[in-house]
């Protein structure tokens, strides 16, 4: 076994719904709190304006199928910035700050098949359990290069991107 393998990486760490998600901190550009002052024609495109950049917004409360996207406008979100494979930005939404965590990848385990149905599986692919508070916390990898590809195969952005961002 490699020494890169056996050392701890850090990880942003994000919850939607009742899930903890995590992705390298080598694959975040930054996390910026949403801005107010967004275009409503954008939001209702399901992009936001970070200075001169047009960003798509990545609701992945709609898309898991939770209602929890009438919280940005009750309270400040954030959005957590990574890129696409074309280079393009886009920005997960995210409700509460996000947390670095540090931890082997040798300790996750890949997820492995299921016969239920679930949209979570569809875009993870390994997990860990770490104790959080003394209770034992399971985290979910994000490879957000999965829910590109489901995006772009089921042919209705509208259903997994934010409609309406700020209310």
């Amino acid at each position: 076994m490699r020494q890169d393998e056996l050392e701890a990486k850090t990880f942003i760490v994000f919850t939607i719904a009742a899930y903890h998600l995590a992705m390298p901190i080598e694959t975040v550009l930054k996390v910026v709190k949403l801005p107010y002052n967004t275009s409503q024609e954008l939001n209702e495109l399901g992009f936001v304006q970070l200075g001169q950049r047009i960003i798509q917004v990545i609701d992945l409360h709609e898309w898991l199928g939770t209602q929890e996207t009438n919280q940005s406008s009750q309270h400040q979100s954030f959005l957590v910035i990574t890129s696409k494979p074309q280079a393009e930005l886009c920005g997960i939404l995210v409700h509460e700050p996000p947390n670095l965590i540090r931890f082997s990848p040798q300790e996750m385990q890949r997820l492995p098949q299921s016969n239920h149905q679930s949209r979570l599986l569809e875009i993870a692919s390994h997990s860990i359990v770490i104790l959080q508070d003394e209770a034992p916390t399971t985290i979910f990898l994000l490879e957000i290069s999965r829910w590109l590809r489901l995006n772009v195969k089921s042919q209705n952005p509208e259903a997994s991107v934010a409609r309406t961002i700020l209310g």
